[in-house]
């Protein structure tokens, strides 16, 4: 069982990796090793010798052939293993985010490549001992490459991204943090390619549950589609942005993102990296419901950017969610489910605990709410009600913060209109350029859109 998971409820397990050919045992995955289970009851055995536990390693058994065209489709879709022969296993450092493959024969591990990467699963050619896979970092693109049974010394094939060349792309570096019970959590910090020692540059916080995992993930220039995906364009500009990963307990997900983000953001203060009075936050959904809690009770931020989250647990509670209830067939389900067991983590519900909900809602402490605001949400969100940010808007504006509210009309849960997503970009930056960077204020944030104006055509923002 997956005794990691922080939901309500019972542990899920880790799950089953296949059929051994012979039909006698299951392979189950265990957090770190691969266990055999014979199907006659008999006693199981610990195919990678523990060493996954030992090094904090993930194995899992990937299947390294083409499917074969002469099967059923179901058939072809069961992964089933010949441990009679060597089998190709992903490796993965839970603390190193290394990764790789390694060979299983004859109970013996041997490793075959384990770098500062992220692999796909290699293919086997259909008549050559030759196999294609690609290879990517935060700085290089996923290329298909191809290479021998080892998988070391893979050769290029493919250049689909050769103009990166010209540009500031940075590089990330992998650090540990603590929360306050001392769980041992991880962050990843982008930095510019001409960032010197000893300088304190403005950083952009970004958050979403776990992060770290994503090290060696390859992110291509594109338009935001919401506030939580972090522009590749801010390192280039200038910007450190790190993603801490957040440690959730029962009952608390709002306070544990703020425990861990401050605490993540702290640690590269002090590594000496980021400029304490230059930082700023953004979210998005569930990721933007913890921005806007962070916003209202922290001093530690600048600016705070919040996109399509729930301001007011009591009352979110209750509501149907739109895509199961308006989609034919629909089951017009409530979101009772996502905050008892799912995503919310909270385990009871607000008649249960009503201070709980209360204290745990941005809305609750809008008047406290020192750093300058940027919301985003479209009109139709049939995920998170658009009421939510106008009310949150409303209330800052209200106790005389600063905010602004984009408003996307007939836009979803993330904009799907390319006009959508480069406004949104625009002012993304342009709103931490300001804040962060001092550089003017844009005049949609000082002046705005009066409601007279509004539909008519925009003057197109420059950048």
């Amino acid at each position: 069982a997956n005794m990691e998971d922080d939901h309500v409820g019972v542990r899920p397990p880790y799950g089953i990796a296949g059929y051994t050919a012979d039909r006698k045992a299951v392979v189950a995955n265990h957090r770190y090793d691969l266990w055999l289970l014979p199907l006659d009851g008999s006693a199981a055995t610990n195919l990678t010798g523990g060493q996954g536990t030992k090094d904090e390693m993930r194995f899992r058994l990937v299947s390294t052939e083409p499917p074969d065209p002469t099967l059923p489709r179901l058939a072809r879709a069961r992964n089933v293993f010949d441990l009679t022969k060597p089998q190709t296993l992903q490796a993965y450092g839970q603390w190193t985010k290394k990764a790789g493959f390694y060979e299983l024969s004859d109970g013996t591990l041997r490793p075959l490549v384990y770098e500062d990467a992220s692999f796909s699963t290699p293919v086997r050619a259909m008549r050559a001992d030759r196999f294609l896979f690609t290879r990517e970092t935060f700085a290089e693109f996923p290329d298909l490459r191809i290479s021998g049974p080892g998988f070391a010394g893979s050769k290029k094939i493919t250049d689909a991204n050769p103009q990166q060349k010209d540009f500031l792309w940075g590089h990330r570096v992998l650090f540990d943090f603590k929360n306050k019970d001392g769980v041992r959590l991880q962050g990843i910090l982008a930095i510019p390619d001409d960032y010197k020692p000893g300088e304190k540059r403005p950083m952009i916080v970004t958050f979403y549950e776990k992060n770290s995992q994503n090290m060696h993930v390859y992110t291509p220039p594109v338009y935001m589609v919401s506030m939580g995906r972090m522009p590749t364009q801010a390192v280039s500009d200038g910007y450190l942005t790190m993603m801490p990963d957040v440690h959730f307990r029962t009952g608390s997900s709002h306070s544990d993102m703020l425990e861990c983000v401050e605490a993540a953001t702290r640690k590269v203060i002090e590594m000496g990296y980021a400029d304490p009075a230059k930082v700023g936050v953004t979210g998005h959904s569930y990721g933007g419901e913890g921005a806007a809690y962070i916003g209202v009770k922290s001093k530690m931020f600048a600016a705070v950017g919040m996109g399509a989250g729930v301001v007011d647990l009591y009352n979110d509670f209750n509501m149907n969610w739109g895509w199961t209830y308006a989609a034919p067939g629909g089951s017009g389900d409530t979101g009772f489910n996502y905050y008892l067991h799912d995503q919310g983590r909270w385990g009871f519900s607000p008649w249960d605990r009503p201070d709980r909900y209360h204290s745990e809602s941005a809305l609750t402490w809008a008047p406290q709410a020192s750093a300058p605001f940027l919301i985003m949400h479209g009109t139709s969100d049939p995920t998170v009600g658009f009421i939510n940010g106008l009310a949150f808007y409303n209330a800052l504006r209200y106790n005389g913060k600063k905010a602004v509210l984009l408003a996307y009309p007939n836009e979803g849960h993330h904009l799907g209109g390319l006009a959508n997503q480069r406004d949104l970009t625009i002012k993304f930056m342009e709103f931490y350029d300001h804040f962060l960077k001092g550089a003017p204020a844009p005049a949609w944030w000082t002046d705005g859109v009066p409601f007279l104006k509004k539909g008519e055509k925009e003057e197109p923002a420059k950048r």
